[in-house]
C-alpha cells in the first residue's frame, strides 16, 4: 500500500508545468537539504527512482550540464536501489555553486513561487509525513546541521510553529500541528494529499468526540446507578429496622418510587413524582440523614 509520503512526491512530480522560478527554487531546496556539494562535484544519493528521474530532468532542463547517472544495490536496505546523479566536472559544479550563490540571496520567504518551490524541493528528497490517522507529524530530515538551521529560519518566517533536533545523526526539521502541515500541503499545490488529510482529520476528529461523548454517557450511567443502588440499599434498611410506615408521606412516596424505578435517573424518577431534580435530592438527603441515624443506635421519624 502506497504511504502518504509517497502519494504527496507523486503529486509533486505529477505538477511538472510549474514557472522557472518554481524549479530553480526545488533545485535549490534538493541539493542543499541533501548536502549534495562535495570537493569533486555534485553527488544526490536517493532510492525513490520517481524522485531520481526528476531530479536528474530538473537539472538538464535549468542548466543543460553534463550528468552521470548510476545505481548501487543496498544491503543494508533489503536489496534497495541507491540511485546517484552527480556532476563530476569542477567547472560544472562551480557554474551550479555560483547560480545557486545568486539564488540564496534572492530568496524572499513573502513570495509564493520561491516558497512553493523550496517547500516542494525539500519534501522530494528529505521529507516525511506519518499516516493522518496516526497523528499529526512532518518531518524534514536534513543532511547538514547548518543546513537544517536555516531551514528552521525559513520555515519560522512562514509563521510555522517548526522546531529542528538530532535525530539518529541527523538534523530534524519537524512540525506537529495540523493547520500547519495542512498550510504547507496548500502551498507546495498538493491539493489531492490535503483534501484527504483533512477528510482523514474530521472523520479523526469526530470518531474521537464519539468516543468521548459516548465515556461521558458511560460515565454518568454508571455514576447514576451507583447512586441509585445506595438509595436501594438505604431503603431496604429502613424498611427492615424501622419499616416505611415510619416515614413522613413526602418520603414513604419517594422511597417507594424509588424501589419501584431503581433504573431511573434522578431526573426522571423526579418527572414521575411531579417535583423538581433539586427537591428529589433534597428527600433522598433526609432519608439518607434517616439510614445514617439507625447505623449509628439511633431512630428518628423525619417529617
Amino acid at each position: 500500500m502506497e504511504t502518504f509520503t509517497a502519494q504527496i512526491k507523486r503529486e509533486i512530480i505529477a505538477k511538472h508545468q510549474n514557472s522557472f522560478s518554481v524549479k530553480i527554487f526545488e533545485l535549490y531546496a534538493i541539493l542543499y537539504s541533501k548536502h549534495s556539494f562535495t570537493p569533486q562535484g555534485v553527488e544526490l544519493r536517493t532510492d525513490n527512482i520517481a524522485v531520481a528521474k526528476y531530479v536528474y530532468s530538473l537539472i538538464k532542463e535549468l542548466t543543460h550540464l553534463e550528468l552521470m547517472v548510476k545505481y548501487t544495490v543496498s544491503n543494508r536496505m533489503a536489496g534497495y536501489k541507491i540511485y546517484t546523479i552527480s556532476l563530476p566536472s569542477r567547472a560544472m559544479l562551480q557554474r551550479l555553486e555560483a547560480m545557486f550563490e545568486r539564488l540564496g540571496k534572492k530568496f524572499n520567504e513573502k513570495n509564493p513561487s520561491h516558497v512553493k518551490g523550496y517547500l516542494r524541493g525539500l519534501f522530494l528528497t528529505a521529507g516525511y509525513i506519518k499516516q493522518p490517522e496516526k497523528e499529526y507529524a512532518l518531518d524534514f530530515f536534513i543532511e547538514s546541521q547548518m543546513v537544517a538551521f536555516q531551514i528552521y529560519e525559513v520555515l519560522a518566517k512562514m509563521d510555522l510553529r517548526v522546531f529542528v533536533t538530532d535525530k539518529g545523526g541527523k538534523s530534524l526539521v519537524y512540525v506537529r500541528n495540523f493547520e500547519d502541515i495542512s498550510d504547507i500541503l496548500v502551498i507546495m499545490e498538493c491539493m489531492q494529499a490535503f483534501f484527504k488529510y483533512q477528510e482523514v482529520t474530521i472523520y479523526k476528529e469526530m470518531k474521537n468526540k464519539t468516543i468521548r461523548s459516548l465515556n461521558w454517557e458511560v460515565a454518568n450511567e454508571t455514576k447514576s446507578l451507583e447512586a441509585s443502588d445506595r438509595h436501594v440499599m438505604m431503603i431496604e434498611a429502613i424498611e427492615e429496622e424501622v419499616g416505611l410506615e415510619s416515614l413522613s408521606a413526602v418520603l414513604r412516596e419517594t422511597a417507594l418510587a424509588r424501589l419501584e424505578f431503581s433504573e431511573l435517573p434522578l431526573q426522571a424518577l423526579a418527572d414521575k413524582l411531579h417535583i423538581t431534580k433539586s427537591g428529589l435530592r433534597n428527600r433522598l438527603r433526609r432519608i439518607e440523614t434517616l439510614y445514617q441515624n439507625i447505623e449509628n443506635g439511633g431512630i428518628n421519624e423525619l417529617e
